[in-house]
């Protein structure tokens, strides 16, 4: 049995009109049923973007500093959504397809307002049962 792969890059339009990157995978051995090498594609990763959970330190109120945190985590660029939570000091920031963040990313968007992240931390999926 020839387990070995080729993997590829392939861009892709979505429904929505967004360029994604798409992981494709080969393999060299024949398909049980179809008699031809099976390709994989991860639509996962392509469709669907990723979050991720800041720890925000400077904020001192709810009602100034939380607002003020997810209006500046916005004008990152592939930012989607921001959600802050002022009593876990936390925003979970949700990135669109085939962008990432950074936690200097989340800093320059806080300029001197003396927030600041202190740890970024992507929010990993997982499958019942795993």
């Amino acid at each position: 049995m020839n387990t070995s792969r080729i993997l590829w890059l392939a861009v892709a339009v979505t429904a929505l009109g967004v360029c994604t990157l798409l992981t494709v995978a080969t393999t060299s051995e024949a398909h049980p049923h179809h008699g031809e090498a099976e390709v994989v594609i991860d639509l996962a990763d392509a469709t669907m973007g990723k979050t991720y959970v800041a720890h925000v330190e400077g904020m001192t109120c709810p009602t100034g500093c939380a607002p003020r945190v997810a209006e500046a985590l916005r004008t990152i660029h592939g930012v989607e959504s921001v959600e802050v939570d002022f009593d876990k000091k936390q925003a979970v920031i949700r990135i669109a397809p085939g962008h990432t963040i950074t936690q200097e990313a989340c800093d320059d968007a806080f300029g001197n307002s003396g927030y600041f992240v202190d740890e970024l931390d992507e929010v990993v999926a997982t499958s019942p049962g795993a």
